[in-house]
């Protein structure tokens, strides 16, 4: 089904958000038998290691040298993204920006649940140094600003906020889908790119009160069905 406009604007908000983001997956939840049983890649060599989503070729891992210039500029691309939303609501009706506040505010708040506890779990990372370290807690202090600026700008004189939480199962789920989208359009040319699960359900983030709907440990599962094939939710 083709998009409307509205969903094209959103999803052009994404990348900003998502892209060079740098993550890891641990091992602490994944059974012995389920590693012994992978064939399709060498799982091992991603558990405890640092991964980056590229903005070229997606997820892959990080290697140390990497040029983190895009990283260190991920706080210009999430204010353009407080610029375009500003330009938005001139145009758009009070309903239908509504609803993309709602959205927005979700990934911004799953994206720092997400970095928190990947920030406070360091110990977990193979061959830590002060360098990623850094880079964990430059990307915690991005997203926490923009979600501070995000919150002022947008809900200073509404009386209906009401601190967000979100459905973090559903965000991946429909954000990995782009990634794979993107990566597909391309062609792997070294072995630190990972093998993606081509099938992603279209759902659509749903607004939750109260509590997130998923554990960090629930989301780790999703990343590797999602981006690894390997099923571990059921």
């Amino acid at each position: 089904m083709k998009q409307t406009e509205l969903e094209t604007f959103f999803n052009s908000l994404l990348p900003n958000l998502w892209e060079e983001l740098i993550f890891f997956i641990p091992d602490t939840n994944i059974p012995k038998d389920i590693i012994d049983k992978t064939q399709n890649f060498e799982l091992k060599k991603f558990l405890n290691k640092i991964l980056v989503i590229d903005t070229y070729d997606g997820p892959i891992l990080y290697e140390h040298g990497r040029n983190n210039t895009r990283i260190t500029l991920k706080a210009t691309k999430l204010e353009s993204n407080l610029f375009q939303l500003l330009e938005r609501e001139k145009t758009t009706s009070t309903l239908e920006f509504n609803f993309i506040l709602e959205k927005y505010l979700d990934q911004i708040e799953c994206l720092k649940y997400i970095s928190q506890w990947m920030y406070s779990n360091l110990n977990q990372v193979q061959h830590l140094d002060q360098t990623i370290k850094g880079l964990f807690q430059i990307q915690l202090s991005y997203y926490e600003k923009h979600l501070n600026v995000f919150v002022k700008q947008f809900y200073k004189n509404r009386t209906d906020f009401n601190k967000a939480t979100f459905n973090l199962e559903s965000i991946i789920n429909s954000h990995i889908k782009e990634l794979v989208k993107k990566k597909e359009s391309q062609t792997p040319n070294t072995e630190t790119h990972i093998t993606q699960n081509a099938t992603i359900d279209n759902n659509i983030p749903e607004k939750v009160k109260k509590q997130p709907l998923v554990t960090y440990e629930d989301a780790e599962k999703l990343l590797l069905k999602k981006i690894f094939n390997i099923d571990l939710i059921n």
